[in-house]
Parts: structure tokens; sequence; C-alpha cells
């Protein structure tokens, strides 16, 4: 049996540590990148390199974090970046950087395909008791139905988006809630046939991690931001990888892109990294699904220590 557990009431690092260090839980869900978010829907690259360095923290030192962006209790992670220049490949970026940290990733219900905030347009619409509590409660009703909107509960609690079919082929019967009219574009099905979809890079992201795993459990992370760009090390010993995301508006010279480069969410000239780009890429001798320069004795010290 594994255990998993929220942490709410803004807990110390210390706390979140002693929850899986003293084998009260196995994991835990802490919130630290809900800071990422900036009001105007782009991304802090400082407070994201944070969050990333706090869950490298927590990992190193006996916790065990849930590698995660968003839940059930927020609105769609794709629209908390709606204004960046290129929001699909934000996403991914974002994805890739969470997702090759140390710790478990979790991928909430439709965030793989991109899936969106339902548009509201009545408060008879909402369905989380919060919306109507404060739509109930507040003097500027307009003002309150706009709000929740964009921050209310229920637009994370949409149906899966399986394909282009009646109530996005999620059932043949009357669904129990609400079905986003942009069932029809943003599918399961229609993602599986294309290469560059949001749900094919998720695909080789979980893919890319798998084959890195020796690497992820006893590497050592540093982290960095630069030139609009944002990213980190993975080494031990001779073994050494780097992820490197561009969320700036031009693109970065990069050294060493000859390189064997195991993940890129767009076609690399070997040169540069185009705006919204991630690369993951080996910096140094590097097996892949296998052990990366680590020793059975490292591995096993590894595992006991989970």
């Amino acid at each position: 049996m594994v255990t998993m557990g929220e942490l709410g009431g803004n807990p110390s690092t210390q706390d979140i540590i002693k929850y899986t260090a003293e084998h009260e839980m196995d994991m835990t869900f802490s919130f630290e990148q809900l800071k990422v978010f900036k009001k105007n829907k782009k991304v802090s690259l400082g407070k994201l390199k944070n969050c990333l360095r706090e869950k490298y923290h927590i990992a190193k030192n006996g916790g065990y974090p849930v590698l995660f962006w968003l839940n059930h209790d927020y609105p769609r992670l794709i629209c908390k970046i709606s204004r960046e220049k290129n929001p699909k490949n934000a996403q991914i970026c974002l994805a890739t950087l969470m997702y090759l940290l140390k710790g478990t990733p979790i991928i909430y219900n439709g965030e793989e395909i991109g899936m969106e905030n339902f548009k509201f347009t009545s408060p008879a619409e909402f369905r989380d008791i919060n919306a109507k509590t404060y739509f109930e409660n507040a003097e500027d009703k307009m003002k309150a139905l706009n709000y929740l909107s964009e921050n209310s509960r229920d637009n994370s609690r949409t149906i899966m988006q399986w394909s282009g079919e009646k109530f996005a082929g999620f059932t043949k019967g009357s669904p129990w809630t609400f079905v986003n009219e942009n069932y029809t574009t943003c599918n399961v099905a229609d993602q599986e046939k294309d290469d560059s979809s949001m749900l094919e890079n998720y695909k080789k992201i979980i893919k890319t991690r798998k084959s890195i795993l020796p690497l992820i459990q006893v590497g050592k992370y540093e982290f960095f931001t630069k030139f609009g760009s944002i990213g980190y090390t993975i080494s031990h010993k001779n073994d050494s990888l780097i992820v490197i995301a561009n969320f700036g508006k031009w693109q970065i010279t990069m050294p060493h892109l000859k390189n064997e480069i195991l993940y890129s969410n767009m076609p690399s000239d070997r040169k540069h990294i185009k705006p919204y780009q991630v690369i993951v890429m080996n910096r140094g001798r590097v097996k892949y699904d296998g052990e990366v320069g680590v020793s059975k004795r490292e591995m096993k010290k590894q595992n006991k220590s989970r």
C-alpha cells in the first residue's frame, strides 16, 4: 500500500519532510508551485526556480514529493499561463521541468491534453459550494461571475475529453457534469494521431524520465536562470544531463547542442534553443534504461531511504 497526502495550511519545509521521513506517509502533495503563476497569466522564472529547488530540497533531505502542477481545486494549468506567447509549449516546458525532478509524477486529469477552463455564462452553472456561497455574498454580481469564471474549482472538474464524439466520448448517457465546448478540437483521440500534440509530448517526457531514472534517484541537481531560460543539471560521477527551457522572446545560443538530445518539444538546429523550446541533453557518459554509473550498493541505499 502507498499513502500520499495533501499538506495544506502553508506548512514549513521541515513539516513537509517530517511526514515522510518519519513514515507517516509515503509521499506528500505540497503547493510551492502556486507562486509560479503571475497575475498577468505568465510564468515567474525566479519563483519557478525557487519552486523546483524546493521540491529537490525536500527529496534530498528525507522527504518524498509528489511532482504535480495543479489538481481538482484549481483552474486548468494552460489557463494559468494563457498570456505566454505560446501557452501550449509553455506548459510542456513546465511539465518537463517538474517531472524530471526526484519524486513521483502525478498528472491531473486532462492536463496532459491541455484541457481549458469551462466558459461559464450564468451563476446557475456553478456546482461547487464555495462558488455558490461567494456569488450569493457578492455585492457586484457581474464582477463575481467574472472572477468565478476564471477561478472556480468547477473549471477543473469537467469530464475527460476522450474524443470528438457526443459528450466528448466520456459516456453514451448523460454526463454527471459539464462538457467543455472545445472537446471537438481538444481530445485524446485526435492528439494520439499528432506527434507534436500536448499528449504525445507528455508521453515522451515520461519515457525520458524512465530512461534516466537511476540518475534522477542519485544525481545532484543544480538550478539556473539566464537570458530568459531556466533549467538544471543532474550529475553523478561522470554522468551528467542538462534540462533547459527558454521562456524568453528570442532564441538563445547553447553550447554543446551537438551532444545527444534525449528529448525536445521542437526540432533542434543544434545551435539554438527557440522560445518555448525545452531540451533534455546528455552532457557526459550516460547509459539509458540502465545504471548510469550508479553502483548497486548506492541504488540499494537510495531505495532503502525511500
